[in-house]
């Protein structure tokens, strides 16, 4: 019988022993599938940065094509004003000219009435 106890308490420390292992699996399979589950949360995450920083290049591009049209437009435009102001000061200098001219014939014309006005004076008094 001393062989039957004997041979009944190893088998109760390897019980234990193999319990022991049991749980310690147990608990590293724990942490490996909480590890696992905070790498696939860092992936997923990770590639919605990479998305977003493409999506951003995506933004990026269109708003300089957008600002290379308007660059366009406003040289367009520019070009346009400019031509219309240099119109505009040709006609200016055109209408310059004019009122100079309506001046003198002003002038010319107030000359010659004070001319007929004295004429139609000096007649006046030849005649009273």
């Amino acid at each position: 019988m001393s062989n039957d106890n004997a041979a009944n308490n190893p088998p109760d420390k390897l019980d234990q022993l193999v319990a022991a292992i049991a749980e310690l699996d147990r608990k590293v399979d724990t942490r490996f599938e909480a590890m696992e589950a905070r790498q696939s949360s860092m992936e997923s995450r990770q590639s919605s940065i990479e998305q977003g920083i493409i999506n951003l290049g995506a933004r990026s591009e269109v708003l300089e094509s957008k600002v290379e049209a308007l660059q366009h437009q406003l040289t367009d435009f520019s070009g346009s004003v400019q031509e219309q102001l240099t119109s505009m000061a040709s006609d200016i200098r055109k209408l310059d000219r004019k009122f100079d001219l309506l001046n003198e014939d002003v002038m010319e014309v107030r000359s010659d009435q004070r001319d007929l006005s004295r004429r139609q004076d000096n007649v006046e008094k030849r005649f009273s």
